[in-house]
């Protein structure tokens, strides 16, 4: 046996997309600066072709967005055309997607293990280990106490945190030009209110990516009483089914609710993803932006009281626009969370359509 294996086990991590995805940046594209649209596509531009153009064209440098120096022949030359999207849009603005520095798609090794490390986090909670532990003083910093008493429980540093014993690779990129983006339209569904959409670009449904994922034995089983970790590691070792079980919870919440609302599609959704076959070291996930804060959060599995302090503490569930009198204060009377992001046709009247970020994930030892 080599060095390498007596140290840790590598795995190959496919990942297939089961609903749209969207990973975001802080980049948003732009209408006629960065993209025009044309029947059921959306184009995004090569400005730097385009205003080159035009500027040899007129001797001028040119003084509108390269949007609208653009025919439409243009849009069918891959010379002023970065990629396309499916779908088209009448709002001014498309959320983009993540992307490596030759455009490309890919998946961020950080964005499945803070997923894992939420799968890890909530069962610890909800087995009881956690019992006892207050929230944090501030809304970015509400779990730590949580986390470090579960990750770090012999010092606070991230030298000591059991997931450096997890080490997820980025995944292999794909040409968003081989396999396109969807133009994807998202609402915030409320009870009060229906939200104006949101254009995402999203990966579709059934692409599949490749990671590495590595378990370094060593820090797991040699250094686990060093490090604190001898009733925590052993969680590494059950991520599949750990992974399952609360997305079995999610999703039996989620269909719940679609089928209480009327949310047709939805509910038909979820229903295919409850139904799924079961193989060992396969498991679910829900990743990425719009996928609802309890999906990411410790959120319901604390206790009444603390639940309640963290509405009032953070404001959560502050309407964005409240003009009221005084200081606002939740009403514990009313769901909440009340909003869940799910997929739309652009017009108003459009019923939601399916949950965005589930993937499907199938581990294998190499």
């Amino acid at each position: 046996m080599s060095d390498a294996k007596k140290l840790g086990r590598t795995f190959r991590l496919r990942v297939r997309t089961v609903t749209p995805l969207h990973i975001g940046t802080d980049s948003i594209l732009l209408r006629d600066y960065d993209y025009r649209t044309m029947g059921k596509e959306t184009f995004v531009l090569n400005q730097d072709e385009i205003l080159a153009r035009e500027y040899e064209r007129t001797g001028q440098a040119p003084m509108k967005p390269a949007g609208q120096y653009a025919n439409e022949r243009d849009l069918d030359d891959s010379k002023f055309v970065r990629y396309r999207l499916s779908g088209a849009t009448t709002l001014d603005q498309i959320h983009e997607q993540i992307k490596d520095a030759y455009g490309n798609v890919y998946l961020p090794g950080s964005t499945l293990k803070g997923a894992l490390r939420t799968v890890i986090l909530v069962q610890a909670m909800s087995a009881g280990r956690l019992t006892g532990i207050t929230i944090g003083e501030r809304a970015k910093t509400a779990a730590q106490p949580f986390e470090r008493a579960l990750f770090r429980p012999s010092q606070d540093d991230a030298n000591h945190d059991l997931l450096r014993a997890l080490q997820i690779s980025d995944s292999k990129p794909i040409d968003v030009r081989n396999k396109p983006l969807l133009l994807q339209h998202v609402r915030v569904i409320t009870d009060d209110a229906a939200s104006i959409p949101i254009a995402v670009e999203a990966i579709p449904r059934l692409v599949t990516f490749e990671v590495t994922m590595y378990l370094d034995d060593y820090l797991i089983k040699d250094k686990a009483k060093e490090l604190g970790w001898q009733s925590s590691a052993a969680m590494l070792e059950q991520l599949p089914t750990l992974a399952n079980e609360w997305a079995d919870r999610q999703i039996a919440r989620e269909l719940k609710l679609a089928k209480e609302k009327g949310w047709g599609k939805a509910a038909e959704v979820y229903s295919k993803i409850q139904a799924r076959p079961r193989s060992p070291g396969v498991f679910l996930l829900q990743i990425g932006w719009g996928t609802g804060w309890e999906s990411k959060t410790l959120g319901t599995l604390l206790p009444d009281a603390q639940l309640r302090q963290a509405r009032g503490r953070f404001e959560l569930g502050k309407p964005p626009r409240w003009h009221g009198h005084g200081q606002w204060k939740p009403d514990f009377d009313k769901p909440f969370p009340k909003g869940h992001r799910l997929t739309v046709e652009e017009n108003k009247n459009s019923p939601p359509q399916e949950p965005l970020g589930w993937v499907l994930l199938e581990m294998k030892q190499t």
